[in-house]
């Protein structure tokens, strides 16, 4: 999304990131469902920012870019009790 690219260029989007430590739990997640989530809340957001998620080790990294702070804020908090839920119990 060029739109998106030139905001970033200039600044306008807030970066939140989070991460889950994989090592704390006995299984990894399915990269089918990490695309899940970042097309979940990549709609969330429309054209106001984007979703990624990847795995680094043991940790998963989750950033959201958005225009607004509070909601890059509240989805990758999202994001991160969703993924640790999944982990915890099988499912979502």
């Amino acid at each position: 999304n060029k739109h998106i690219w030139e905001k970033v260029k200039e600044n306008k989007y807030v970066q939140i990131e989070k991460q889950v430590d994989l090592g704390l739990f006995d299984r990894a997640l399915p990269k089918e469902l990490l695309k899940t989530f970042v097309n979940f809340y990549g709609l969330k957001l429309k054209s106001q920012g984007r979703v990624l998620i990847w795995q680094e080790g043991q940790k998963l990294k989750i950033l959201v870019e958005s225009t607004e702070k509070t909601s890059a804020m509240i989805l990758a908090i999202d994001i991160k009790r969703k993924i640790i839920r999944y982990l915890k119990s099988g499912g979502l």
